[in-house]
């Protein structure tokens, strides 16, 4: 029985919940098709690029809203952290503290049918860009003959937990014409996924992280709490703020997932502030 293309691409129009525009990779056969680049954001330098790369520091304060901050190199602008942990004599800990690249796509997920982001490390971007560049697979991302990616993720044993899973990146033989799964306007919807890039922060901000990085502190509204067994852990602070006062994170860590966002009275705003390329 063939695909209801009907059904599916109404399902696609419903389209709507920010919370669920990431695609996660699962264990197994996971299918995606990558989508023609959005004008609104990807080609913002002229580049040619089939995804948009950014410069990131991971879990530098270890603690949530803190783990991922966009290096400033990013924008090319000279990065306060980079330059602290250049200046670091313990080059072991310098090394774990580097600058990593990060990738998005806009991508077509088959078993949500929806459009959705789908971000990774280097592996995956190196992978696909090896068939990019060869000409015997021609155009991969052509909407009527492109090909889809293949990513193979492969289950660990319960002795290996923590680890990574090892993947397989793959693209089909055979073309596909995936113009009838797709909603109206969903150039538009590609458009709209803009706001999922991470935005660069001003430098006060580089520069209170480099301060808390020195002190080994962490920054406001975060806190360190005791927890019931005698260890520490990072708590979010939730308080609602009065109505038209601005917490101390006002643009620069918003996130729709964030419990103290969804109770943030001033929430709309400082998306658009917080996002703001």
């Amino acid at each position: 029985m063939g695909l209801n293309a009907d059904a599916l691409k109404k399902k696609a129009e419903t389209i709507g919940s920010r919370d669920s525009l990431y695609f996660k990779l699962e264990e197994g056969r996971n299918v995606i098709r990558i989508l023609p680049r959005s004008l609104e954001y990807f080609s913002k330098a002229g580049d040619t690029d089939f995804a948009f790369s950014y410069m990131v520091h991971y879990r530098l304060l270890d603690v949530d809203g803190y783990r991922k901050i966009v290096c400033k190199q990013t924008s090319g602008q000279k990065c306060p952290i980079c330059d602290y942990i250049a200046s670091l004599e313990d080059k072991t800990k310098a090394k774990s503290m580097r600058v990593a690249t990060s990738y998005m796509y806009n991508i077509f997920d088959y078993d949500s049918e929806k459009i959705k982001v789908f971000e990774t490390g280097p592996f995956i971007y190196e992978e696909i860009f090896k068939y990019v560049v060869d000409p015997d697979w021609g155009d991969l991302f052509a909407l009527k003959d492109g090909r889809d990616v293949v990513i193979e993720v492969e289950a660990i044993s319960a002795s290996q937990k923590g680890k990574k899973n090892p993947y397989t990146v793959k693209m089909t033989p055979n073309k596909t014409d995936i113009t009838n799964l797709l909603p109206e306007k969903f150039d538009e919807i590609i458009d709209s996924l803009r706001e999922r890039v991470p935005a660069v922060h001003d430098d006060g901000f580089y520069l209170t992280v480099v301060e808390h990085l020195k002190k080994g502190t962490l920054p406001a509204p975060i806190k360190k709490e005791d927890n019931k067994k005698g260890g520490s852990v990072a708590k979010t602070e939730e308080k609602k703020p009065p109505v038209g006062e601005k917490p101390d994170c006002y643009g620069l860590e918003y996130s729709p997932r964030a419990d103290k966002c969804k109770v943030c009275t001033t929430k709309a705003d400082c998306r658009d502030a917080t996002l703001k390329l």
